[in-house]
């Protein structure tokens, strides 16, 4: 059996249903449930836990420290996204020094060709559905889908959208079926995937 679930800590906006749902990402600390939740408008839940063990005195692991970095590197691309908060940055700087990194930049461009590369031999459903939340606008009655792709380059950019077009299509249709409401067959679906060259801000 699985350990109970007790807490949790976020930057997302709340979708629990029947507790809490909240429409945008903010502070929040409370019980709900039989969880202690805590979630934060930042761009990634690493800073949180990166703020907790610098404003406790507490020092990472290197490889803790390295594994949070990664995180916020990515969340916040590099620190250039738009989630990208004054606490993000302070967290970058507090960890890199834990995780002997001199060169975020660096690191995070080789994070986003690694990641990115893997879009082009991944099954495209799987990429489509990697990164995306889902809506009821209307409970019931209209489902929305929304999902992003995000690459590191022109070049992969420019593969993934140079796919054929019936293979996208059937991407996108195995998406919408993973996530139609089963309670309500006649529901209508809409499935958007953006993708985004971060490098060259193109999508």
């Amino acid at each position: 059996l699985s350990p109970p679930v007790v807490g949790a800590i976020d930057h997302h906006a709340l979708q629990l249903q029947g507790l809490k749902v909240t429409e945008a990402p903010g502070l929040f600390y409370g019980i709900l449930g039989n969880m202690s939740v805590e979630t934060h408008g930042w761009g990634c839940c690493c800073s949180v836990i990166a703020m907790k063990y610098k404003l406790g005195g507490r020092v990472p692991s290197t490889k803790a420290a390295g594994l949070m970095l990664g995180g916020i590197l990515s969340d916040t691309l590099g620190l250039t996204g738009p989630t990208t908060t004054d606490y993000d940055r302070e967290a970058v700087a507090f960890l890199s020094k834990h995780a002997g990194v001199t060169d975020t930049k660096a690191l995070y461009e080789q994070m986003a060709e690694a990641k990115s590369a893997r879009v082009l031999t991944d099954p495209l459903e799987r990429t489509f559905d990697a990164d995306l939340k889902v809506y009821d606008v209307v409970p019931g009655r209209a489902r929305l889908v929304i999902g992003s792709v995000e690459v590191a380059n022109r070049k992969i950019y420019q593969a993934l959208l140079g796919k054929p077009a019936e293979e996208l299509a059937i991407a996108i249709a195995k998406v919408g079926s993973i996530h139609a409401d089963p309670e309500h067959a006649n529901a209508s679906l809409h499935v958007y995937v953006w993708v985004v060259n971060g490098w060259d801000k193109e999508s």
